[in-house]
C-alpha cells in the first residue's frame, strides 16, 4: 500500500493496475489529479481527499462512479472521463448526479 502526505503538491498523476491500496492525506493545494487504473483496493480512501480539486481525469468504472456519487466535488471545473466498458451510461448518470 501507499500513503501520501505532501501538503505542497499541486499536480498528481497515478497509474496503478495492481489493485493495491493508496491513501492520500494532507494535500490542501492539490489542483489537478489524473487517475489511470480501473481497480483500486479502497477507492474511497483515494478519492475522498480529492474533493477540492479543480481538475480531475479518470477511467470510469462502475465502482468509481458509485464512489464518486457519494463525494461532492465542490470546486471541480474540469472533468475528463474515459469509459472502461461499452455500457457506461448508467455509471455516467450516477456520477453526474453528484
Amino acid at each position: 500500500s501507499l500513503v501520501m502526505d505532501t501538503p505542497d503538491l499541486k499536480y498528481f498523476y497515478i497509474t496503478d493496475y495492481s489493485g493495491d491500496s493508496c491513501l492520500i492525506e494532507n494535500m490542501p493545494r492539490l489542483n489537478f489529479v489524473c487517475i489511470d487504473g480501473e481497480h483500486f483496493h479502497d477507492i474511497d480512501n483515494l478519492l475522498r481527499p480529492l474533493s477540492t480539486v479543480s481538475t480531475l481525469e479518470f477511467s470510469l468504472s462502475h465502482e468509481m462512479a458509485v464512489c464518486c456519487s457519494t463525494i461532492k466535488f465542490s470546486q471541480l471545473t474540469k472533468c475528463e472521463i474515459s469509459p472502461c466498458d461499452s455500457n457506461f451510461m448508467d455509471s455516467l448518470v450516477l456520477l453526474l448526479h453528484s
